[in-house]
């Protein structure tokens, strides 16, 4: 493969025609596993918390402010939703981005006939 063909990143991976879906998350994934899957299991708490919260107030007509909020179970239920989620979510990404790497990126031969 020559060198035409491939782009040295500054970390010194070797990549070419890398869509836009890869090139976000190669910076994503920079920030590391931990930060990623923290991320996704508090979007999850707190969005499963306030799906709960309004339906809870829409189902009984109460007003906000008199839902007590001691129900923890949407909070328990979003952590196990968004730390499943995000282990999933980044195995996929992780697989899709080193098949990318992977990849022999050589020009098309066809269109150069």
């Amino acid at each position: 493969m020559n060198s035409e063909n491939k782009k040295v990143l500054l970390n010194g991976e070797k990549i070419a025609k890398l869509d836009a879906r890869n090139l976000a998350w190669k910076k994503t994934r920079e920030r590391g596993e931990f930060s990623y899957i923290l991320r996704d299991v508090l979007i999850g708490c707190v969005s499963l918390w306030a799906i709960h919260v309004g339906y809870k107030s829409y189902n009984q007509h109460l007003t906000l402010s008199k839902i007590s909020s001691d129900s923890i179970s949407p909070l328990l239920e979003g952590f196990f939703v968004g730390f499943i989620t995000a282990i999933w979510t980044w195995n996929s990404n992780e697989n899709r981005y080193q098949k990318a790497l992977s990849q022999d990126f050589t020009t098309d031969e066809s269109v150069t006939k």
